[in-house]
This record gives C-alpha cells, structure tokens and sequence, in this order.
C-alpha cells in the first residue's frame, strides 16, 4: 500500500504548491481534516477501490488506482461561479501524470462531479458544495523479494514419464539444498 499513500501524497503536494493557481487556501491528503479556523475553498485528495491484472507468472500487476480530488467550497448562490474556475486550473494542473516521475505509467482523467455536498459530512461541517474531479492512474506494482536470506540451490533434476495408455504425464523432483 506504500505506493499508493505515495501517489496520493503526490497529487497533495502538487495542489499545495500551486494553491494560488487554484484559487485553493489549502489542500489535505486522504482522512487529514482541515483544523476549524482553515477557509473554504479548501480540497482533500482521495483514492477509491484499486484494481488489478496480473502481468507475469513472478506476481507483477498493473494496478488501477482511482484519485479523486474534492474541492469544497461556500454553499449557496455563486457556489457554481466559484466551483468552475477552481475545476479548470486544477484540470489544466493536472492534465498529464509526468508529475508522478516513477510512482506511475498512466494518468488520466476520469471525470467530474458536481454536487452540493449532501452525504458529505466534512461538506455539512463547513455547509460547502462540492465538485470532484477523478483521475485514474495507472502503475505497476512487484511483490516484494523474499528469497536474498535463502542459501543457492545445490542442484535440481527433473525428470518426467508419459503413460500413453492414459494420456498422464508422471513427473518426480529431486531438489538438493545445502544443509546444515
């Protein structure tokens, strides 16, 4: 999960060093909260279900990761006037995923979200509506390495017997490691 909290923590970043841009007073990272005094608007970086699909017999995948990024902002009249400036910076921020250097081989955008907030208890806390844009990024995830403690095989034999009367095939190991 470590690659994902990395992900995550850099779509954060990104948004907090181009707060001006965005029209943004801050921006937090999966369930960080703002404090009380913090001002709308303010966005809070998400990640949904990932997914999977194995690429080699050794365990390597292609993980989808959906990234959601929700910008809260005053609700009430304007709250539309004040959301779509904010989605357009952070789309053109983010139209390309050459920010996450080697955490991911894709990025895209996924879509958006308008909403006022209804379900959304941070939105109820600050009575913000909401817009949230969705990204899919896309990376390749290995498991780790377990085998640098174990000793070298000595030797392996393998040998296998066909039965042609039954279409079975018979196959014996014979494994050697060192012993102690």
């Amino acid at each position: 999960m470590l690659q994902r909290a990395n992900i995550r923590d850099a779509v954060a970043a990104r948004l907090q060093a181009h707060l001006f841009e965005t029209g943004l007073s801050h921006c937090y990272s999966g369930s960080e909260l703002p404090a009380s005094e913090d001002t709308l608007p303010f966005a809070r970086v998400l990640l949904g279900n990932e997914g999977s699909v194995l690429l080699t017999d050794s365990g390597d995948e292609k993980r989808t990761l959906p990234v959601s990024i929700r910008v809260y902002v005053a609700a009430g009249a304007g709250q539309d006037d004040a959301l779509d400036p904010i989605a357009e910076q952070i789309e053109i921020l983010f139209w390309h995923g050459a920010f996450l250097g080697d955490l991911a081989t894709g990025w895209r955008y996924a879509g958006c979200v308008a909403g006022d907030g209804e379900g959304d208890a941070l939105a109820a806390t600050y009575e913000a509506a909401t817009l949230t844009l969705n990204y899919e990024c896309l990376y390749r995830w290995s498991p780790p390495d377990n085998t640098a403690g174990l000793p070298p095989f000595a030797y392996a034999y393998v040998t296998t017997q066909s039965d042609t009367e039954h279409g079975v095939a018979n196959a014996e190991d014979h494994i050697g490691l060192p012993q102690d």
